[in-house]
C-alpha cells in the first residue's frame, strides 16, 4: 500500500504466513489436490494477517476461482467478513443443476 498500490490482491492458494503478513506461502503446488474443506480455515487466516497487512483503511481482495462448492463459498465469505474483503472474485464453481451461482454473495 505503502508503494501505491491499492488493492493487494491473492488467490485461493494462499496460506497464513506463521511469522508476518499472509501471501508469502502458497498453497499446493500446480497440480497438486485442492482440499477445499481444509483450506477454508486457512483462507479465514490469512484473511485477519491481510487486513492487519493493509491497515484498517486499506483494500484487500481474494479470487477464490471457483475451487469451491456453493456452500464452501458462503463458510469462507461469512469467516472473512469481519476482516473486509474489498472484493471475493469468483466465489463459487457450478452447483449440482449445472447452472453458474449467482446468489453467494
Amino acid at each position: 500500500m505503502a508503494a501505491g498500490y491499492r488493492v493487494f490482491r491473492v488467490d485461493s492458494d494462499v496460506l497464513p504466513n506463521p511469522g508476518g503478513p499472509a501471501g508469502a506461502r502458497r498453497g499446493p503446488a500446480r497440480g497438486a489436490t485442492f482440499d477445499s474443506r481444509s483450506h477454508i480455515r486457512l483462507i479465514a487466516e490469512a484473511s485477519a494477517q491481510m487486513r492487519e497487512g493493509v491497515g484498517p483503511d486499506g483494500n484487500w481482495m481474494i479470487d477464490l476461482h471457483p475451487k469451491f462448492d456453493v456452500h464452501e463459498a458462503v463458510e469462507v465469505c461469512r469467516l472473512m467478513e469481519p476482516h473486509r474483503p474489498f472484493i471475493v472474485e469468483d466465489r463459487c464453481g457450478r452447483s449440482s443443476s449445472g447452472r453458474s451461482c449467482r446468489s453467494c454473495g
